[in-house]
């Protein structure tokens, strides 16, 4: 055989092994392809029934947007609804911007306070809130009626509960909630009632649903006379309004809490004086 012959023979061996070689891997490969089809149909099937139990056959896409759209309306509904109960907005009244007007409220609010304080002979303190007039500022006013709300609310559910007397009340600051869509105004109330009005009251103040009422924090101090002084911090919860001012902090110029009850402190239910009598 030639040289020219050999280096003929080699190159064919060469092209025919290499030729051999792709076949059997385009064997192999076809093999798996195969195989990883199979599997993808297998999770395709299983992947709508997933997506839609009672479709098996999948959404058109214009179908699908359509359902996620109506979903997403239900669920906004249903927030807006726990909202409007948890943190219901304030009666007009209470929103009014001139100082004459909100002065006319604060008087009505005082009047009937009084009135029903007569009526059901639970006394009231010598002064009540706001009652020497109210800051000049529009937004400090505005807090102030806001916090009007709660203080009318508060005293109504003593009375309701029949405590023995209401000692102080004072107005605590205003803050918001971590994203700012609500404000949290506070009242300071000091009342001197029996074992029985005090849990009448404190049933009332936890089932306020639709009234944004809500307790912050609580002392009871049991007395010698068998009787219970109670400190007690209550919470309205309402949409924030841009015309209080409330800043992220803080309330801004609202009255302090009183010392009695520590401040706008996380919730806490503490008893002083040993067991109940």
């Amino acid at each position: 055989m030639t040289p020219d012959q050999k280096r003929l023979a080699t190159w064919g061996g060469a092209g025919a092994a290499v030729i051999a070689v792709a076949w059997v891997a385009l064997l192999v490969r076809d093999g798996t392809s195969g195989a990883v089809a199979a599997e993808a149909d297998k999770l395709h099937a299983t992947y709508l029934k997933l997506y839609h139990p009672d479709k098996p056959g999948g959404f058109a896409i214009g179908q699908a947007q359509d359902e996620l759209r109506s979903i997403s309306k239900g669920q906004a509904e249903e927030t807006a609804t726990a909202e409007a109960a948890l943190a219901p907005a304030l009666p007009a009244a209470y929103l009014v911007e001139t100082l004459s007007e909100a002065a006319a409220q604060v008087t009505a609010d005082h009047a009937t306070l009084r009135q029903r304080s007569a009526r059901t002979r639970i006394a009231l303190p010598t002064t009540l809130p706001f009652e020497s007039g109210l800051d000049a500022d529009p937004k400090a006013r505005s807090r102030q009626l806001a916090s009007l709300v709660l203080i009318r609310l508060s005293v109504q559910a003593c009375m309701d509960a029949g405590v023995t007397r209401i000692v102080a009340i004072n107005p605590g600051q205003a803050s918001l909630s971590p994203g700012g869509e609500f404000a949290v105004f506070t009242c300071d109330l000091d009342i001197e009632a029996e074992w029985g009005a005090n849990a009448r009251l404190l049933a009332s103040l936890a089932q306020a649903d639709g009234r944004g009422l809500g307790i912050r924090q609580l002392e009871l101090v049991n007395q010698p006379d068998r009787t219970q002084r109670l400190r007690l911090s209550t919470t309205l919860t309402a949409p924030n309004r841009e015309g209080w001012g409330i800043l992220a902090s803080g309330g801004g110029s609202t009255p302090a809490s009183s010392p009695a009850t520590g401040g706008s402190e996380g919730g806490r239910l503490r008893r002083l004086g040993g067991a109940r009598p």
